[in-house]
C-alpha cells in the first residue's frame, strides 16, 4: 500500500471569500439600497406634490366657473360706483370638508374690465380679448371681463403650498 502525501493547494484555488471582500460587498450592498431608498422617497414626495397640483387645478377651474356665471353683466356689478380696473376681490379659503378640515386652498380673484378696443396684452401678460374686427376701417369696441384666479393649495399642518393660475373672458351672450 502506499500513502500519498498531502497535497498544498495553490493560491488560485482557495475557496470562500475573505473578511475584506465581504466587507466591501456589504458596502456596495448598503450603498446600493440607500440610493433606492432616496429615490423612493424623493418619487413619493414628486407624486405628493403633483397631486396638489391637479386638486389646486381643480378648484382654480371651480372657481373660475363660478365667476364667469354670473355673466358679464353679473360682473358689471363689481365695478358699479367708479370702481377702476382692476378689482381685487379679497383673497378667501376653500376646504375639502364641510368642517373646514382637510386641504386648504387659498383663492385669489382680479377682474379686469376688458372693454374696448383689442389692445395689447394685458398686465401680467394675459393676453388681450381680440374680439373686434375692423368695420370700414374703424376699431369696434367689444365689452368683455376677464377673470384672473389663482389657487394656492396647502396640505393640513403646512406653511408652503402649491400655486395655479387660470383665467377667462366673459363678453355678453
Amino acid at each position: 500500500m502506499t500513502t500519498r502525501a498531502p497535497t498544498v493547494r495553490s493560491r488560485g484555488a482557495r475557496r470562500g471569500f475573505t473578511l475584506l471582500e465581504a466587507l466591501v460587498a456589504g458596502a456596495i450592498f448598503f450603498l446600493t439600497v440607500v440610493g433606492v431608498s432616496l429615490l423612493a422617497v424623493q418619487g413619493a414626495n414628486n407624486a405628493s406634490k403633483g397631486m396638489r397640483y391637479t386638486q389646486a387645478a381643480r378648484v382654480a377651474t371651480q372657481e373660475m366657473e363660478r365667476w364667469s356665471m354670473r355673466g358679464w353683466s353679473g360682473l358689471g356689478w363689481e365695478f358699479d360706483g367708479g370702481i377702476p380696473s382692476p378689482k381685487v376681490i379679497p383673497p378667501y379659503n376653500v376646504t375639502e370638508l364641510q368642517d373646514g378640515g382637510g386641504p386648504r386652498y387659498q383663492v385669489a380673484i382680479t377682474l379686469y374690465d376688458t372693454s374696448g378696443v383689442p389692445a395689447g396684452p394685458l398686465p401680467d401678460g394675459f393676453p388681450s380679448p381680440n374680439l373686434g374686427a375692423s368695420m370700414a376701417g374703424a376699431p369696434v369696441w367689444v365689452p368683455s371681463y376677464w377673470i384672473d384666479v389663482q389657487v394656492t393649495a396647502f396640505i393640513p399642518n403646512s406653511t408652503t403650498g402649491v400655486s395655479v393660475r387660470e383665467g377667462t373672458y366673459v363678453s355678453p351672450n
